[in-house]
C-alpha cells in the first residue's frame, strides 16, 4: 500500500493517478523518476515517490522555502548514495584487477583501471600495427594520441600522469590579467603529451 505519513507529515493521496499521490508526477527519467508539482510549477525531481510526496506536503503546509529545503536535503542524500556506490564499484574493480594480476599503482602514481578492456587500464590500447601499447585520450568523440610504449605499466603511467596534469591545470588559480587594454586573461595551457617510450628508444640508435 501507499505510505500515508512520512517525516512527520500527512501525505496527500490521489487515487487513480500514476503515482497515487497528489502533486507527484512521473518524469520518465531513470535517475529521478518522480517530480513534485505545485501551482503548475515543478518544485523538484526525486529518486523516491515518497520524497516527492513529502516535498509537495511541505510546500502546502509550510511554503516554498520548506519544500526547497527538503529538495536540497534529498539532493545531498542522493549525492552521498552515488559516492558510496562509486566507491563500492571502484573497490570491486580493484579486486577484479588484482585477481587478473593488474597493478593499481606504479611509481607512486594511482593508475586508472578498466577491468573490461583488453589491457586492463583506461586509456591504454593494444597497438594494432604490431607489439606494444598505444596511449590515447578520448574526449568529445575524438581521440588524442599520447604516445606508444613497449610496457603496459609505462603506458598506464603516461595516461595517469596526463590526466593528473589536466586536472591540476583545471583547478589552478587563473593567472593575473595581462596589463593591456581589456585585461583579458590568457587561457591555461594543456599539459603536453607524454613522450613515447619507443621514440626515446629510437633516439638511442640501433
Amino acid at each position: 500500500g501507499l505510505v500515508t505519513e512520512a517525516e512527520g507529515l500527512r501525505l496527500h493521496l490521489a487515487a487513480g493517478t500514476a503515482t497515487g499521490y497528489a502533486g507527484v508526477w512521473t518524469t520518465g527519467k531513470v535517475a529521478r523518476p518522480f517530480e513534485a508539482v505545485a501551482g503548475g510549477k515543478r518544485i523538484g525531481r526525486f529518486a523516491s515517490v515518497v520524497d516527492a510526496a513529502v516535498c509537495y506536503a511541505r510546500h502546502l503546509e509550510s511554503g516554498p522555502a520548506a519544500a526547497r529545503e527538503w529538495l536540497a536535503a534529498c539532493d545531498a542524500k542522493s549525492a552521498e548514495a552515488q559516492r558510496a556506490d562509486s566507491d563500492k564499484k571502484r573497490e570491486e574493480a580493484v579486486a577484479s584487477c588484482a585477481g587478473k594480476g593488474l597493478q593499481t599503482e606504479y611509481k607512486g602514481v594511482q593508475l586508472h583501471l578498466a577491468p573490461g578492456s583488453k589491457t586492463g587500464y583506461a586509456g591504454v590500447w593494444l597497438n594494432g600495427r604490431g607489439s606494444g601499447y598505444r596511449v590515447a585520450l578520448e574526449q568529445n568523440g575524438s581521440r588524442r594520441d599520447l604516445g606508444r610504449f613497449n610496457d603496459v605499466l609505462e603506458a598506464a603511467l603516461a595516461y595517469a600522469q596526463y590526466v593528473q596534469g589536466r586536472a591540476a591545470a583545471a583547478t589552478a588559480p587563473p593567472a593575473a590579467a595581462a596589463a593591456r587594454p581589456g585585461g583579458k586573461r590568457k587561457r591555461a595551457q594543456e599539459p603536453p603529451p607524454v613522450a613515447a617510450e619507443e621514440r626515446s628508444e629510437e633516439g638511442q640508435g640501433s
